[in-house]
């Protein structure tokens, strides 16, 4: 929707216009998109010569031309080293992609096979999605489709107001979170970056009469010179993200933003680094974020056990360190990607309950160990462990759920690259408080 509006706003629509037909993409941070992996493909639909609605794609593809293999770029130091830009870009036409699109990512990424099967993929499912609508519009005619559209948003939007005027209550609450990153002494790739950072990541939530929710991140620290910036379009998408979790589940899309307002947060912050520097890199800009989201379900689980929705109640988010090999596999093709079974996580305690084992995770609805054998497929590596860890999840009366550990034998290869990825990990703080006395889960990696 971000994508969409920023077409609109910038006058697309007159330069150069939109056709039937027409394909664009984004993966720029700096109009919309949240980091540089994700791949952002818009297709217009039209009904006769109206523009009447749009379908829209995203990947998070397996490498995007960062100056480290694959696509977790927590070490970029600024966007100069966040790959392949599609800059709010027309990239085909006539449903086809225009022929330089697909051999800039053949010069510019490291497994191009693999992101244009990721691009061939987003293009088939908006194409799929616009005929789809076309025949809908054909059986149920042009007005009925605008009306059921708008109240399918409005629904979104009353339903998200009633869970906050039924379930939580009026006022303020505030979450304090931080986040670190201890890279002096480790390898990295600028000499600035030899530092150890410490990112506060502020939640203010302020609920009015109307049950609109207002957000802040006042007090959030500077920028830093790694790929763990966002901007504050994508934090509406983290939030977003997060507020589908625990507000609007049932019922949601862009409506529920209509019932609350998110303040810009501060210039210069993590969450608004291009005022004070504009060539900030976002190369995996989830990662603070993921841990921002994380306290809005211990705030909002707070707000619902005053109010007696115990069953509401969870705590918040475990961290996930990413495996990611880059190298030649045993079949002597060049990999780089990810094995996101480290997504994985332990899910939260809840109100009521243990939470569950390896099997959650606050950014993907896949989180599971997935299939071993696929992952040995692409990756010259074989496993020779997997093991729920005892005692990983946070104690209380209910416990967080427990995470995982994976050994493998690396093996019929000349050389493979291991990267551990940062999506929201601790090295010398807790990743999560606990709610209610409960003990804090502990950090990723000592």
């Amino acid at each position: 929707s971000l994508f969409i509006r920023s077409l609109i706003e910038l006058d697309y629509e007159k330069d150069p216009g939109i056709r039937p037909g027409d394909i664009f993409e984004n993966n720029d941070p700096h109009y919309g998109g949240i980091h540089p992996v994700d791949f952002d493909t818009a297709v217009p639909i039209f009904y006769g010569d109206e523009l009447v609605a749009w379908a829209t794609a995203v990947t998070h593809v397996m490498d995007g031309g960062y100056i480290m293999p694959g696509s977790i770029g927590f070490l970029n130091p600024d966007c100069f080293a966040d790959g392949v830009p599609v800059t709010m870009e027309k990239i085909g036409q006539n449903d086809r992609f225009y022929p330089w699109y697909e051999m800039r990512i053949k010069s510019r990424t490291r497994v191009p096979d693999w992101v244009m099967g990721d691009a061939r993929g987003r293009l088939a499912g908006c194409l799929t999605i616009r005929d789809r609508v076309i025949a809908l519009i054909d059986k149920y005619g042009l007005d009925y489709f605008k009306d059921a559209c708008k109240e399918y948003v409005e629904d979104s939007r009353r339903y998200a107001v009633a869970r906050v005027k039924t379930q939580a209550v009026p006022g303020r609450i505030r979450k304090s979170n931080f986040k670190d990153l201890a890279m002096a002494g480790k390898r990295v790739i600028l000499p600035e970056q030899n530092i150890d950072c410490l990112l506060n990541l502020p939640l203010e939530a302020r609920i009015d009469g109307d049950a609109k929710v207002h957000f802040s991140l006042r007090g959030a620290s500077g920028w830093i010179p790694f790929g763990q910036n966002i901007t504050p379009p994508a934090v509406i998408s983290a939030l977003l993200n997060a507020y589908s979790h625990i507000v609007g589940f049932d019922m949601f899309n862009w409506g529920s933003v209509a019932a609350w307002e998110l303040e810009t947060p501060p210039a210069g912050s993590w969450a608004n680094p291009y005022p004070a520097n504009y060539f900030a890199s976002s190369g995996v800009a989830w990662a603070p974020a993921v841990m921002w989201m994380s306290s809005l379900y211990e705030a909002f689980g707070r707000l619902y056990f005053t109010r007696g929705f115990v069953e509401e109640v969870a705590a918040g988010a475990a961290t996930t360190l990413t495996a990611e090999f880059s190298g030649i596999n045993q079949y002597g093709m060049y990999v780089a990607g990810l094995t996101l079974e480290q997504a994985s996580n332990g899910a939260p305690a809840r109100g009521i309950a243990d939470g569950e084992n390896s099997a959650w995770c606050i950014y993907t609805p896949n989180a599971d160990f997935g299939n071993a054998e696929v992952t040995e497929l692409f990756y010259p590596v074989i496993f020779i462990g997997r093991n729920i860890e005892p005692d990983s999840g946070g104690y209380g009366k209910f416990r967080g759920g427990l995470g995982h550990t994976a050994v493998w034998l690396v093996k019929n290869t000349p050389g493979v690259e291991y990267q551990c990825g940062c999506a929201g990990m601790r090295s010398k703080i807790t990743p999560n408080h606990g709610m209610f006395g409960a003990y804090p889960s502990w950090p990723d990696r000592a």
